[in-house]
């Protein structure tokens, strides 16, 4: 089972509640029903950004190294190609859960977000807990 390589920035955003089935009668009566056995799924909104450092120098040692953080998570997840799960301890919780991709990453290029001898970057994708 894969984990998640690197923690997420402090940017994350979690969804969560019951899935309900509503079945609707003629009468304007509404009856709800949980639907399946685990009905509170994780979904998480996970982000990273990174400043970049511009190569104005490539042979100057003591230029910064630049922040693999995008490019590591960018090749976790096009390893994961979609539909295989990896394991992650969301804020607050003490035990792993399993989680999917949904649909694609993005991955952002600001414009006029670069400044002293920076670039920044950001990544972003959506993922939702699984019970396999």
């Amino acid at each position: 089972m894969a984990l998640l390589p690197i923690e997420p920035d402090n940017r994350l955003s979690l969804v969560a509640g019951d899935e309900a089935g509503i079945k609707r009668f003629g009468d304007g009566y509404k009856q709800r029903i949980k639907v399946g056995i685990n009905t509170n799924p994780q979904k998480w909104n996970v982000s990273y950004e990174t400043k970049r450092a511009k190569i104005l120098h490539p042979t100057d040692p003591l230029q910064d190294p630049p922040d693999e953080t995008i490019d590591t998570m960018t090749a976790f997840l096009d390893g994961l190609g979609g539909v295989t799960s990896f394991e992650w301890i969301p804020p607050g919780e003490r035990l792993q859960r399993k989680f999917i991709v949904v649909g694609r990453y993005r991955k952002e290029y600001p414009y006029g977000a670069q400044g002293a001898g920076y670039k920044i970057q950001t990544l972003s994708f959506d993922i939702e807990e699984v019970f396999e």
